[in-house]
């Protein structure tokens, strides 16, 4: 089948073909280690690439593990090279790349295959492997299996566009530098977001201390327990499915555990009765996951730093906590305290359960905690918003990259 794309270089002309995986490459799998032997963390000359170090574009190197001597010759017609790709066919499903000039030659998991004697552009061919052109291939199978996992043969049936080789590389030149720029932005963010982590362990383990206007020292960290400073309170009560969908906002689990300052843009809506208790939120409120499935999903913390001026509700699966006077204690501080890993240590060790975990409010309102005076609480809380205000522009730029670049890949390939 021919046809064109939708945008194109100027220069370039005339129909492309759609053709199989098959037809323009061998589709080889790789070889998991033989019975009896384990991976290594002793360096040789013959690493061991799992799907655990892949990630879309490549391969990460700083936790290969490589073959024990006695096993490489099991497994020697298992390798994989800078010209060839990769793609994980089990576990994480559809994760593409190349491997770095370092790993040239190593040995590739049995659940992942690589792409070898390639007789189109190398680059141009992963640009097409990472496109929604074989990921949206790759979910049929995800949806249809309990187990999913990618055979040889559908790898090989797979359908790609094919253009011109100097079509094929201007396109992939063009779309590299896109993938630089989202390299660039996503290094940034990474490292403004360690920076952040590493400032937080050093405001709350008190190793980084404040000064007032004057130049002074603020006053020693009080030690407070969490029931003698605030007060919790439930979230809906007596819902069922049908009360949901309409009526008014409620904030949602997935919005107290996504950011640690509630968005509320991200609410959802439930049905209250004109003469119906429920319990209200309020500006300054601080809410925490109560249940989970995961022990590390407990008690994770979202503040409603926002002024509102009608009903707003919490989900059943949440409580709040109000602090008693805002005069003392500043929201904004203990949007970042309940976050801090100090804290989060503290309530790891209230999960309880097996199959579900729950938090106990009780036990969690006995905590003590060490807490500045409020002037020193507002310049703790203003400096890290300053970061996350910067993380949040990165990201925002950054998502706006991957649409652009989504756009590109739809308009660009047939």
């Amino acid at each position: 089948m021919k046809r064109a794309p939708e945008l194109r270089f100027k220069e370039f002309s005339g129909e492309w073909e759609e053709k199989r995986i098959e037809e323009i490459s061998e589709v080889k799998g790789g070889k998991r280690l033989p019975k009896g032997f384990s991976l290594q963390k002793e360096k040789n000359e013959t690493p061991y690439i799992t799907v655990s170090d892949m990630y879309t574009g490549g391969v990460n190197v700083k936790n290969i593990k490589f073959v024990p001597k006695e096993a490489i010759n099991y497994i020697k017609n298992y390798k994989i090279y800078v010209n060839e790709l990769f793609i994980s066919v089990a576990g994480s499903l559809g994760i593409v790349g190349k491997i770095p000039e370092e790993l040239n030659g190593a040995n590739l998991t049995e659940n992942a295959d690589k792409f070898s004697d390639i007789k189109i552009s190398q680059d141009y061919l992963l640009e097409i492997l990472k496109s929604d052109i074989i990921q949206k291939q790759i979910e049929k199978v995800k949806t249809n299996n309990a187990q999913p996992k990618l055979s040889l043969y559908q790898i090989r049936e797979m359908i790609v566009p094919v253009c011109s080789l100097l079509e094929q590389q201007k396109i992939a030149d063009f779309l590299s530098t896109i993938d630089n720029k989202i390299s660039i932005k996503e290094e940034k963010l990474q490292n403004l977001k360690n920076y952040k982590k590493g400032i937080m362990q050093k405001i709350f383990s008190q190793e980084i201390r404040f000064k007032d206007e004057n130049g002074g020292v603020f006053p020693e960290w009080e030690k407070r327990e969490i029931g003698n400073i605030g007060a919790t309170y439930s979230g809906l009560s007596g819902k069922s499915a049908i009360d949901f969908g309409e009526g008014q906002k409620y904030i949602t689990y997935k919005t107290v555990y996504n950011k640690s300052k509630i968005d509320l843009k991200r609410v959802e809506f439930v049905k209250i009765g004109e003469n119906e208790k429920q319990n209200k939120v309020k500006y300054g409120d601080i809410f925490f996951t109560i249940s989970s499935e995961t022990a590390d999903d407990i008690g994770i913390s979202s503040a409603l730093l926002s002024e509102i001026n009608e009903n707003i509700y919490l989900n059943s699966f949440c409580f709040g906590y109000r602090l008693h006077d805002l005069n003392i204690y500043y929201p904004e501080f203990f949007r970042y305290l309940f976050r801090s890993n100090n804290f989060r240590k503290k309530i790891l060790i209230l999960a309880q359960g097996s199959t579900r975990f729950n938090l106990s409010k009780l036990e969690m309102l006995k905590f003590k905690l060490r807490i500045p005076c409020f002037e020193e609480q507002q310049k703790i809380a203003t400096l890290l918003t300053s970061l996350d205000d910067k993380i949040s522009n990165i990201e925002k730029s950054l998502e706006e990259l991957k649409i652009y670049k989504k756009g590109l890949l739809q308009k660009m390939f047939i």
